[in-house]
């Protein structure tokens, strides 16, 4: 599996990169996990979300905001690390794909018990009905979401293409300034535990959890010169953000 280690990066940026692996993944069918930060801090709307939705909330008037091509609420992209899971569906089930949230979450709250954090599984059937329309997508709860103390602190979404699937999730390290509401690994736990900290102590679990040899291998400069094309003409684009 081919495993990407980014540094922070412009919010289209980030989305176009995970837009172009799906792509190419088609063409050289290479399943690639993709481990990124964020700078500046950027609200990402679902993809079913309406622009004048967010205009009317408080952080899209301080951040740069695009629209993802996964659905659920929006999300402000700051003190988190996001991750990005590209692999073939073509003799899955719809069973088996959603399956891969729950192993990666599961292989996430492993890593945080290695650091006496004690995350969990959302119980579905403690999940309010009230909570699926806020308009944060961590304001929300799914069966598969990652909690601590209650506080959601990681959820992920998938968006099929083809033969292959992308899975992208964003785990909160720290409560972001524009997000106040929404507290994250460091205030739940009082342990200092930023994305880089995370990304060393994760990689190796998921590595084991996908039983596969890493190749690091960052990107070239085609995929580059794709990448930059995609971010042009669709995130960076009204077009595409200002769709709904």
């Amino acid at each position: 599996m081919r495993l990407i280690l980014d540094p922070p990066q412009p919010g289209s940026w980030n989305m176009a990169v995970d837009e172009m692996l799906l792509r190419t993944a088609q063409v050289n069918k290479q399943a690639v996990l993709r481990l990124y930060q964020w700078n500046p801090a950027t609200l990402s709307l679902g993809y079913f979300q309406s622009y004048e939705e967010a205009q009317k909330h408080e952080c899209a008037q301080y951040v740069p905001w695009l629209r993802r091509t996964t659905g659920g609420g929006a999300l402000l992209h700051d003190q988190e690390l996001t991750y990005s899971l590209i692999f073939p569906s073509q003799y899955l089930s719809s069973q088996q794909i959603a399956y891969v949230y729950d192993l990666v979450h599961k292989s996430l709250i492993d890593t945080l018990q290695q650091f006496d954090i004690r995350a969990t599984i959302a119980n579905p059937t403690q999940i309010p009905s009230e909570q699926q329309d806020t308009f944060l997508c961590f304001q929300r709860r799914c069966a598969c979401d990652v909690l601590l103390r209650d506080f959601k602190i990681a959820g992920s979404a998938q968006r099929r293409s083809h033969d292959y699937v992308l899975q992208h999730g964003s785990v909160l390290t720290r409560q972001s300034a524009c997000a106040s509401e929404l507290p994250g690994i460091y205030e739940l736990s009082n342990l200092d535990m930023n994305a880089d900290i995370l990304q060393a102590a994760w990689v190796p679990n998921l590595r084991k959890l996908f039983d596969t040899v890493f190749i690091e291998k960052p990107l070239t400069d085609e995929e580059k010169c794709v990448t930059a094309t995609i971010q042009a003409s669709k995130f960076d684009a009204d077009a595409w953000n200002m769709k709904r």
